[in-house]
């Protein structure tokens, strides 16, 4: 999906600027965060709706988050984000 792709390259990207900020970090493990929505709504409120008493909806943000390594590349200098 586009999402994939475009968080791969962003891990990617990271990768490369650990890489040349500091040189011999291969055995550094990093991880990124990643929050979720944990607000459960079977359709979309407006703020009017939120804000009255008894509203089936709380009002403020619900979520969480999760840990998740950054993979990693061995051979940063040979990868090529281009072949396919």
């Amino acid at each position: 999906t586009v999402n994939d792709v475009i968080t791969g390259t962003v891990f990617y990207g990271i990768q490369l600027y650990m890489h040349r900020m500091s040189p011999g970090s291969e055995s550094l493990r990093a991880t990124a965060l990643v929050l979720l929505n944990t607000r459960s709504l079977s359709k979309h409120l407006y703020l009017e709706d939120i804000s009255k008493d008894g509203a089936e909806a709380s009002w403020g943000n619900q979520f969480g988050y999760i840990h998740v390594p950054l993979p990693e590349c061995k051979c940063i200098k040979k990868a090529n984000p281009n072949r396919l």
